[in-house]
């Protein structure tokens, strides 16, 4: 079946349904609508100048309709070539089912497709059977917390969250980074707000999968080439352990960002699943530092109570 047949069809059924559902607006409003979430995802959409008139005829006609399709008064094809449709799926996880609705139609209006959840239960269920690109997740369920939702996403998958939520104190959001969220927005906010986070994840994971992979740190003085294994320090060698090396991988692909202790002790449990426990941790960059941070030069900056920042080696 020609691809812009089996869309048509597929239109005519959502709007129809659509058309039932919501009597207040028009055939022709939804079928815009439709186009528009289409258009979104990156389709190049051609149609004839009647084909709203044609459309609601065929609403109410499924005759018509069928005539209407294989007259391809709409086209619809992938802009850059591609072989089918995709839509970014998000799974909404919000108790409030007046606040879920009102969000999931936001979100459906800006062409994603939305699943849409209110207990702890109920999202682990849907994480279960399906594969979601972003999940925007309240903390305050009925059944439960949504940090531990969060730890289950993150055990199997690296899918993106967003929590969204009415806890505002700094201890919140802060538990909420450190399980690996990508953003965290409080209550009351605008819904536009939602949108503009979404839209920016989504497009800071394009870009990063566009970007070669992280192999080479190099800042004039300090190089770490962590293909070959091999560092040097104004050109002299330099050998680190196994440990200090993974440690500078993950210092290096997050320079001048606050990483927190757990969060370094998440990322530097290996394939082999050994543990790094504190103790091995502030040991690690002790030795680092004493082999690095020469002539007055700063790589590894504390911060008291919270974790180490990786600043690229400023002068004191």
């Amino acid at each position: 079946m020609p691809k812009s047949l089996a869309v048509a069809r597929y239109a005519y059924v959502f709007c129809h349904a659509s058309s039932k559902k919501y009597p207040t607006q028009s055939a022709s409003l939804i079928f815009l609508q439709f186009l528009r979430n289409f258009r979104v995802s990156g389709f190049a959409i051609t149609h004839s100048r009647d084909f709203g008139k044609r459309f609601a005829a065929s609403i109410n006609d499924h005759s018509a309709a069928t005539k209407s399709q294989e007259k391809s008064f709409i086209t619809i094809q992938p802009a850059d070539g591609g072989m089918g449709i995709y839509m970014k799926q998000i799974l909404m996880v919000e108790d409030d089912t007046t606040l879920n609705k009102m969000l999931s139609n936001i979100l459906l209006a800006e062409g994603y497709k939305v699943t849409s959840a209110c207990t702890v239960a109920e999202a682990c269920q849907c994480f279960q059977q399906a594969i979601y690109d972003l999940v925007v997740l309240d903390i305050n369920l009925p059944d439960g917390s949504g940090y531990e939702v969060c730890k289950i996403i993150k055990e199997k998958a690296q899918t993106p969250v967003i929590f969204l939520t009415a806890n505002d104190l700094e201890q919140d959001m802060i538990k909420g980074y450190e399980l690996g969220a990508a953003d965290y927005i409080t209550k009351p906010f605008p819904n536009s707000v939602l949108c503009h986070k979404v839209k920016a994840i989504f497009a800071m994971l394009e870009s990063a999968q566009k970007e070669p992979p992280h192999k080479i740190y190099d800042d004039g003085q300090l190089m770490i080439d962590f293909s070959s294994v091999r560092a040097t320090f104004n050109g002299e060698e330099i050998v680190f352990a196994p440990l200090e090396y993974r440690m500078l991988e993950v210092f290096t692909r997050n320079q001048k960002i606050l990483l927190t202790r757990q969060k370094l002790l998440e990322s530097l449990w290996d394939s082999q699943e050994n543990y790094v426990d504190e103790h091995t941790l502030t040991a690690a960059v002790s030795r680092i530092r004493g082999k690095i941070e020469k002539g007055g030069r700063k790589y590894i900056q504390t911060v008291y109570g919270m974790g180490y920042m990786f600043t690229g080696g400023n002068t004191i």
